[in-house]
């Protein structure tokens, strides 16, 4: 994670990440500036290291957020994408089905309200 990512996780982000990595729904509560963005990038790293190919996605409030944690996976050499109304189109839909990025990141707007991505969720390789 350190070599990645150039942070150290707690004992907390461990567990929780632990936790996402066996697929477990995990929720946890944590203050602002606590990182708990780390914890959602140690399972992609695990996965990755075990040569998986696994997508996360990650649902964000605000665009804002989706843009820095998108240049946080580019640093990391992770395969990332922040939608936004940009970029919310049938030609980046596909390359998210056909496995192009390690994480999604998507705000609930889009998520709920793109017909294209309602045809996503049918799909098993991206539901799995």
């Amino acid at each position: 994670v350190y070599e990645k990512l150039g942070k150290k996780p707690c004992y907390c982000q461990v567990k929780v990440a632990q936790a996402l990595y066996m697929g477990r729904d995990v929720m946890a509560c944590a203050p602002t500036g606590a990182r708990k963005t780390l914890t959602f990038w140690i399972p992609v790293l695990m996965s990755l290291a075990e040569g998986k190919d696994k997508m996360m996605i990650v649902i964000t409030p605000l665009n804002l957020l989706g843009r820095q944690n998108k240049e946080a996976l580019d640093k990391a050499g992770l395969k990332g994408i922040a939608i936004s109304c940009k970029n919310a189109n049938p030609e980046t839909f596909k390359e998210i089905e056909a496995g192009k990025y390690n994480v999604v990141i998507i705000n609930p707007e889009i998520l709920m309200g793109n017909e294209s991505i309602e045809d996503l969720w049918k799909k098993a390789k991206v539901t799995k």
